[in-house]
């Protein structure tokens, strides 16, 4: 199967160096290439693990459309990702808040 760019948005969790006991929660936009929806994932899960983060669940990964508009950060995402087909690139983490 032909790869092309995808991007989803993926819940994470992870810690800091500040709060090494204390897990965060958060969502971040995802860019790589890939085959289909089970390679995105795979990929996902395996650059997350490498920075010791967990994986919580993905959504909305779809291959890029040309058509659709996206902010300058996932633009310049895309753009970092079709120049690299092996780049695995997250955007901001959106943390939620502490409860």
């Amino acid at each position: 199967m032909a790869k092309r760019i995808w991007i989803g948005t993926v819940e994470i969790e992870y810690t800091t160096k500040e709060s090494p006991g204390k897990a965060k929660r958060a969502f971040t936009n995802i860019t790589t290439w890939a085959g289909d929806y089970d390679e995105f994932c795979r990929k996902c899960k395996e650059m997350l693990d490498h920075y010791g983060w967990q994986l919580q669940g993905i959504e909305k990964a779809v291959p890029v459309q040309q058509s659709c508009q996206f902010d300058d950060e996932v633009r310049d995402m895309i753009e970092r990702t079709r120049a690299n087909r092996s780049a695995v690139i997250h955007g901001t983490f959106h943390t939620y808040p502490s409860g």
